[in-house]
């Protein structure tokens, strides 16, 4: 999520689908909080696939 938002109290499930859709972020909302990480890079990715075969 490039673009900085303002909100003021809990976020909810809609507050969270109206976002624009961002691909390098993800997001979850845990206890009305607004959790974002980066998506994982392809070595991790490669890394991952690997270990479940």
């Amino acid at each position: 999520m490039s673009v900085a938002h303002s909100h003021i109290g809990p976020w909810t499930l809609s507050d969270v689908l109206a976002l624009p859709e961002d691909h390098s972020q993800r997001v979850e909302l845990v206890g009305g909080q607004l959790m974002m990480s980066p998506a994982p890079g392809l070595s991790h990715q490669r890394a991952s696939h690997r270990q479940r075969q």
